[in-house]
């Protein structure tokens, strides 16, 4: 029995290794809050006084490598909260702009694809602060996020927004989970080493009217508490913030992004495979006609 047809084929089959590394790290921060104590917000402990506030944060981690059938793995998270008080009557809102960079190795010949999956998970909550002796519901409490945006190397993708709008009693506590994801997306394909931008970018907004809808009005109703919670808990003098109030956990929330990296074979290597496997099925039916 001849051997080397199945040694040559295997070696064909077998083709030249690959690998390639993926990993996300942090660039420039480019967050503006507005309406906010001082126009300024805080990644940190995001506490601006009695009447309203707004935090963000964000993390990049994982990486690793992969090989030909094989993927790694790269992720974004960010979060971010705004959050007023009735007795501040108006609109706050923080736009998140974070860049970051991320990085492909490749040698010189891998070729590769990265797609990218992301959600956004959070909630909407109205708060009445009025008197429990007082009449009438507080007017017009609303919140929204804007369409979130991850943009790679030029090109946008984007997540839908939600947003809601409330008339909220004396002593009503109103919430409303929001949620959308983008299904799995190429964003980049190359071959070899790459280093590309990407920059996430989302608008979270609140709104309280310091007054009282009905027919009879009592001034105690004040206005309501409006949050815009996006996986962040940090403005602790408003009790519209804490996630515990809405018995939900934070662990999930925020926006969520997986760059996935799949090492894919060249076009040489192809030829390989199937020159691989047709000589496999040629030495089989000599061997049957043998």
């Amino acid at each position: 029995m001849r051997l080397w047809p199945i040694a040559l084929c295997a070696l064909l089959l077998a083709g030249p290794a690959h690998s390639a590394t993926i990993s996300i790290v942090n660039g420039s921060d480019n967050t503006v809050c507005s309406g906010i104590s001082g126009g300024t917000c805080s990644g940190d402990s995001g506490v601006f006084g009695t009447d309203f506030g707004a935090a963000w944060d964000s993390t990049a981690s994982g990486g690793g490598t992969a090989t030909l059938g094989s993927t790694a793995q790269a992720f974004i998270s960010a979060n971010g909260v705004v959050a007023i008080d009735g007795g501040g009557d108006g609109t706050k809102n923080l736009n998140f702009n974070r860049n970051f960079t991320l990085n492909i190795t490749a040698g010189g010949s891998e070729s590769w694809r990265v797609d990218l999956n992301a959600s956004i998970l959070g909630l909407h909550a109205q708060r009445g602060d009025g008197a429990a002796s007082a009449v009438g519901n507080q007017q017009d409490g609303s919140t929204s996020i804007s369409t979130v945006t991850t943009t790679v190397n030029g090109s946008n993708y984007n997540i839908g927004g939600s947003s809601r709008s409330v008339d909220c009693a004396n002593s009503c506590e109103s919430s409303a989970q929001f949620s959308n994801s983008l299904a799995t997306t190429t964003v980049l394909t190359g071959t070899g080493n790459a280093s590309v931008g990407i920059t996430l970018d989302f608008d979270l907004s609140a709104f309280t009217n310091d007054g009282c809808n009905g027919s009879i009005c009592s001034s105690a109703s004040g206005g309501e508490e409006s949050g815009t919670l996006f996986g962040r808990q940090s403005v602790i003098d408003q009790a519209v913030d804490e996630y515990s109030t809405w018995g939900r956990s934070i662990g999930p929330d925020g926006y969520n992004g997986t760059f996935t990296l799949t090492v894919v074979p060249e076009p040489s290597t192809a030829l390989l495979l199937v020159g691989g496997l047709g000589g496999l099925a040629l030495f089989g039916s000599r061997q049957k006609r043998s």
